[in-house]
C-alpha cells in the first residue's frame, strides 16, 4: 500500500471516530428528549381530580327546627394512574407493514423500527429510527431497505449518517401493523 493511502485511510478512520462521537451523542440527547417527552405527555394525560363534594342530605325538625345530616360523606376514590406507552423495536420489510410477533422489547441494532404505542389508543402509533440502529447496516444498500417505511432526500456523495427527523403512523390490522404515513429521515 502507498504511504499516501494508508494517510488517506488513516485520516477516512478519523473521521469516522468523530462521526461515531457525535452520533453517539446525537442519540444520548434524543434518548434524554424522548425520556423528557414521554414525562410531559404523561403528566398531560393525567386526569384532573376535583375533591369530591359530600352527599348532605339535610331533614327539618319541625317540631324543634334542627337540621342533621343524613349521609355521611362517602371517600373520594383516588384516580387511575396512567398507563405508560409501549416502546417495540421491529425490522423493515419489503412491504409497508410487519407483523406483530417481529417486533420486541429490546431495541437490537439489526432491528431498524422503534414504535411507541400510547393505551389510550391501542390500534394506532407512532414510529421512527431505532437510536440503537448500527448504522454500518443502513449507510449503502441497507438505505434503500428503508423505503416503505421512511422518507428521505439522498445526498449527493457519501452517506456518513442517517438521523431519525420526524415520526412516522401506524395502525393495527389483523397480524400486525400497517404504514400510513412514512416516518422522514435526515441522511447526511
Amino acid at each position: 500500500m502507498h504511504p499516501s493511502d494508508l494517510k488517506k485511510l488513516k485520516r477516512e478512520i478519523q473521521q469516522l471516530k468523530g462521526d461515531k462521537n457525535l452520533l453517539s451523542r446525537e442519540v444520548q440527547q434524543l434518548t434524554k428528549d424522548k425520556r423528557n417527552l414521554e414525562q410531559q405527555l404523561a403528566e398531560l394525560q393525567a386526569p384532573l381530580a376535583f375533591p369530591a363534594m359530600p352527599d348532605i342530605t339535610a331533614s327539618v325538625n319541625t317540631s324543634q327546627n334542627l337540621i342533621t345530616d343524613a349521609a355521611p360523606p362517602e371517600p373520594v376514590p383516588a384516580p387511575a394512574a396512567p398507563q405508560p406507552t409501549t416502546t417495540l423495536y421491529g425490522p423493515v420489510q419489503e412491504m409497508p407493514f410487519v407483523e406483530e410477533r417481529k417486533f420486541v422489547e429490546t431495541p437490537l441494532p439489526q432491528l431498524a423500527l422503534m414504535m411507541t404505542v400510547n393505551p389510550r389508543t391501542p390500534d394506532q402509533a407512532s414510529f421512527t429510527l431505532n437510536p440503537q440502529v448500527d448504522q454500518s447496516m443502513l449507510i449503502g444498500d441497507g438505505l434503500s431497505r428503508l423505503q416503505q417505511f421512511f422518507d428521505y432526500d439522498m445526498p449527493a456523495g457519501r452517506i456518513n449518517a442517517v438521523a431519525a427527523a420526524a415520526p412516522g403512523q401506524l395502525r393495527r390490522q389483523a397480524g400486525g401493523w400497517q404504514v400510513l404515513t412514512r416516518a422522514r429521515l435526515h441522511v447526511r
